[in-house]
């Protein structure tokens, strides 16, 4: 289970909630082929680049000889970046998979998470950067190469973001932006059939996506478009046999 709290984990709390993390060998059923990615030089690069581990957990196993080498996942945070005062606050995060034992490639994700309850759920809000490494074939700079870059990365993430707060839409410009939406949904034939006001994907799901800025009208848009479920109408038949029936957008995979 995850360690509910926001504050940086040392290597002990991170070897209580998944001893997995601590393994300093594959599990003896892989093959010669397998290169092992040693999951705490990762947290140890991560934390010289100013990223701490602040949840960590990892699978459950139906056979006890997994436990130290099943998939497992560290999420990391800059600390500082931002306080969870409130349900409701942003805060950027990478988070790592990886495992000793074939489970899992080693997955790295850069994005912005939400709590979403005060027992310390976070939900994902976007995904801005992905690296998944297979455990075959590759070099250990490899691995440290593309830490450095998701630690980069991060710092632009919140950059851009900030960016995108500071930006206010009027009541026009927001509805400009989910129409542009739509024509990239559905094609131009489709659209001709349709009954979907671009306002639907305007409509909040949460009280805190409400806002008149250019993050939190993307992240209504975002949300309506991946979750679908929308409601519309569209005409079917030929003009002289024409019917009007209900539809219901799809979520995006």
């Amino acid at each position: 289970m995850y360690i509910k709290n926001q504050t940086p984990l040392t290597n002990e709390q991170l070897a209580a909630v998944s001893p997995s993390i601590m393994a300093d060998h594959a599990h003896e059923r892989v093959s010669n082929r397998y290169s092992r990615v040693s999951t705490i030089d990762v947290v140890d690069n991560m934390r010289e680049l100013g990223w701490m581990p602040v949840r960590a957990r990892q699978m459950k196993v139906r056979t006890e000889d997994r436990l130290g080498f099943c998939k497992h996942e560290i999420r990391f945070q800059r600390m500082g970046d931002t306080t969870l005062s409130k349900v409701g606050d942003e805060t950027l995060q990478a988070v790592m998979t990886n495992s000793h034992d074939r489970s899992s490639a080693f997955h790295f994700n850069l994005g912005v998470f939400r709590l979403a309850c005060e027992n310390g759920l976070m939900v994902a809000m976007g995904m801005f950067n992905e690296v998944k490494i297979r455990h075959v074939n590759f070099e250990p700079d490899d691995i440290s190469m593309m830490v450095e870059g998701i630690a980069e990365g991060g710092k632009k993430v919140a950059e851009h973001i900030n960016a995108m707060k500071a930006v206010a839409l009027d009541n026009k410009e927001q509805e400009a932006l989910a129409r542009a939406s739509l024509n990239l949904l559905f094609d131009k034939e489709e659209l001709q059939l349709m009954e979907l006001p671009p306002q639907k994907l305007l409509n909040p799901r949460r009280y805190d996506d409400n806002g008149s800025d250019l993050w939190r009208t993307f992240n209504r848009i975002q949300e309506n478009v991946m979750k679908g479920g929308l409601r519309y109408y569209v005409k079917a038949g030929d003009e002289v046999n024409s019917k009007i029936r209900r539809a219901t957008t799809r979520q995006v995979a």
